[in-house]
């Protein structure tokens, strides 16, 4: 009989998270499969019942190598209720329900979280202490988009920390400046990062990449090392997608690959964003563009960012809005030749503006 399930509601919620977090500190560690990742301003070590998950994570992100300055921590452990039996498990009874309430009764004692019913996931976070711990009923529990980025809200959080959080866009630079790619997915945002690459561009990532603003200018860095594309797109390219580069096919259909075993002068640890694109696949010879404005970026980003990246949307808008306000926008009709759009990409990224 399971005695270790409690019933909680906006009221006793914090309760319960501080009982986890405080159960992931002491479980015992000859049971979890532990890795630790130097990123982009973040000393990330995570603890795992299922090995298999620990792999995903190690699989995916970009490590900063050149890392010597002390980062901001960030621990989270992952628990299941099949490995790890005795860890803490609750059910939401109260009466309104939603993502709201929790991250509202959560925010009452200086916490963030977030709870999937569906799948009965809980997330709790402590941003003082940067502890974190995720409870599932089985391993075979999480989406299958989590072996993309695993873990990747509590990396969200964590990052808004030191104000690197995550956005959703592709990027293309030369000489140290890009442009930043947003719109929905089928947009044209990874074929235009690829195609781009392909033809002499650098990448910090084309799905999410951590932004800054510093000193009157906007920083974008890799979060990830995989990037991903569907077969025909790869085939579009002139890329065989036989070759053992291309792994998958994933949750969408699409191969995955780490773009340095493609293009190694392609990566590149930051790089300063100049604009802001909103491409869309047109069917046209040529590229063209147009203005813009700060709005339309801000819903481009917006839009898909929020869709994946719960729990801080406030402080997402905030951020979105200061970044767009910062850099032009142009709403682009991308080509059908992938070397033309990436030549009109580099003299946009030359002049700053189309």
């Amino acid at each position: 009989m399971l005695t270790n399930i409690r019933k909680v509601d906006r009221a006793d919620l914090g309760r319960f998270a501080r009982d986890a977090l405080a159960f992931a500190k002491t479980c015992d560690d000859g049971r979890l499969t532990h890795r630790r990742l130097r990123l982009h301003g973040l000393d990330f070590e995570a603890a795992f019942a299922d090995p298999a998950y620990a792999d995903a994570l190690t699989r995916v992100y970009a490590v900063d190598d050149m890392a010597s300055t002390p980062q901001r921590g960030l621990r989270v452990t992952v628990l299941d209720a099949t490995l790890v039996p005795d860890m803490p498990r609750c059910v939401w009874s109260d009466s309104v329900v939603g993502g709201g309430p929790v991250r509202d009764a959560l925010q009452v004692d200086g916490l963030m979280g977030v709870h999937d019913p569906d799948r009965d996931v809980w997330l709790f976070y402590d941003p003082e202490t940067g502890e974190g711990v995720q409870l599932m009923p089985t391993p075979q529990t999480p989406p299958p988009w989590e072996a993309s980025m695993p873990l990747r809200l509590f990396v969200h959080w964590a990052m808004h920390g030191i104000s690197r959080p995550l956005i959703h866009a592709g990027t293309l630079g030369l000489g140290g400046d890009c442009v930043l790619l947003a719109g929905p997915g089928g947009a044209g945002k990874s074929g235009t990062t690829l195609g781009g690459i392909l033809h002499g561009h650098a990448s910090v990532g084309d799905d999410y990449v951590l932004a800054e603003l510093a000193d009157g200018e906007a920083i974008t860095r890799p979060i990830l090392k995989i990037m991903k594309q569907d077969a025909t797109g790869l085939r579009r390219l002139g890329l065989a997608p036989e070759a053992p580069i291309f792994q998958g096919p994933n949750w969408q259909g699409k191969l995955e690959f780490e773009f340095a075993r493609l293009c190694p002068s392609a990566t590149v640890p930051a790089m300063r964003a100049k604009a802001i694109l909103l491409p869309h696949v047109s069917g046209e010879t040529r590229t063209k563009a147009g203005p813009a404005s700060s709005k339309e970026a801000v819903l481009a980003l917006a839009a898909s960012s929020f869709a994946q990246l719960f729990g801080t949307w406030r402080a997402d808008l905030v951020f979105l809005a200061n970044l767009c306000r910062q850099l032009p926008a142009w709403r682009v009709d991308l080509g059908t030749d992938p070397a033309e759009v990436s030549g009109f990409i580099g003299g946009v990224i030359a002049k700053g503006h189309p």
